[in-house]
């Protein structure tokens, strides 16, 4: 359609090129026909029309390459928001395995964790996730609800790490004083720590759909 559009104006502009130089080789149809007027009105109009079309060229060349710009931009929000989504999902997928693993539903320890040493690398997962989501380069994001959901979400993170290794540490200190361990408020402590994390993480989602 772009092709016939372009041919159609060049037959256009010859036309008018030709019309125009047969006007004024004639005197506006008031002289016999003077072919060397003609000569002069053709290159006198064909110069202009030279200078019309460059411009109008231009013009559309710059237009193309604003819209193939617009495009790219919309490409690369896409591609931040998917990046955003997926790095964030992970960690929210981390913490919540973690919390059933390691807790109850009624509240209390899963011991076998805690006695081979695996909080640790729990801990670790939830800490990877937690350095990705601080990578996202936030100035780039260009909404604030979004940079904020971002922010928070590596504070929730972090704030559930914190949870389960000062769990792994008293019962590290239980087991070594030979003494039994009192969950007391760790388990509640984690599963609110959870619930904050699901709850900015659907936060996040929704101002990335809004977006």
């Amino acid at each position: 359609m772009q092709g016939w559009k372009s041919v159609l104006g060049a037959l256009g502009g010859t036309v008018a090129v030709i019309a125009i130089s047969i006007f004024g080789a004639t005197s506006a149809m008031t002289k016999p026909y003077d072919p060397s007027l003609m000569a002069s009105w053709v290159q006198a109009t064909g110069s202009i029309a030279a200078i019309a079309g460059a411009y109008l060229l231009g013009l559309r060349q710059e237009r193309a390459a604003y819209r193939l710009q617009e495009q790219a931009e919309v490409r690369e929000a896409q591609r931040m928001r998917d990046t955003i989504r997926a790095v964030a999902k992970a960690g929210v997928d981390r913490a919540v395995a973690a919390e059933r693993l390691l807790f109850t539903p009624d509240l209390d320890v899963n011991p076998t964790p805690f006695i081979f040493g695996g909080v640790s690398a729990i801990v670790e997962r939830i800490e990877e996730a937690r350095r990705a989501m601080t990578a996202i380069p936030l100035h780039q994001i260009g909404k604030a609800e979004i940079v904020l959901s971002v922010s928070d979400l590596t504070f929730a993170l972090a704030d559930f790490a914190e949870t389960l290794r000062e769990t792994e540490q008293e019962y590290k200190r239980a087991h070594a004083a030979y003494e039994s361990f009192e969950a007391g408020t760790y388990p509640g402590r984690a599963k609110l720590d959870v619930n904050n994390v699901n709850g900015v993480y659907a936060r996040l989602c929704e101002n990335l759909v809004e977006e």
